[in-house]
């Protein structure tokens, strides 16, 4: 860590976790290595990233004070 400052960037696709999270009503991605680069594209490091998707469902049923969660 480096008090807050850059210290470099990973993109993480979440289009098709999210599509099957969404199918499934829940994923979890077990933690796995991103490589972390810097703005000149060398290689800063590895950060590790796991996560769960839960969607979150609300149906709005036309009134603007009214949302039913599910």
């Amino acid at each position: 860590f480096s008090n807050g400052g850059f210290v470099g960037e990973t993109i993480i696709h979440l289009g098709g976790i999210i599509s099957e999270g969404n199918y499934r009503g829940f994923i979890e991605v077990k933690p796995a290595p991103y490589n972390v680069v810097l703005e000149d594209d060398t290689y800063k490091g590895q950060i590790k990233i796991g996560f769960k998707f839960i969607p979150h469902n609300e149906v709005h049923n036309g009134s603007k004070n009214s949302l039913d969660k599910y």
